[in-house]
């Protein structure tokens, strides 16, 4: 059973998290110095990823195949290689 100090924080934390930016993930006091924030809190930084690489190439790939080669609802997805794993675990 929750305590009334366990369901505060709870409401809490979900409003804040509501409060949370969508597209970068930030909440406004952390870039508020009057509420302990920095202006300068994060850089935006460049940030690569293989496995997004993977998706958008072959995406690019399925997306440029002639109409009548098309199928509907094909969506690009990573999958562990199989080969690579040992019980579960990657070798």
């Amino acid at each position: 059973m929750w305590t009334q100090q366990d369901r505060d924080k709870a409401i809490w934390h979900a409003k804040y998290k509501s409060e949370t930016c969508s597209g970068c993930g930030t909440h406004p006091d952390e870039w508020d110095p009057e509420k302990g924030g920095d202006r300068h809190a994060y850089a935006a930084v460049e940030s690569r990823c293989p496995g997004c690489a993977a998706i958008e190439q072959l995406q690019e790939a399925v997306e440029s195949r002639p109409k009548n080669e098309r199928i509907r609802g094909v969506r690009v997805i990573l999958k562990q290689a199989a080969e690579r794993l040992v019980g579960g675990v990657r070798a």
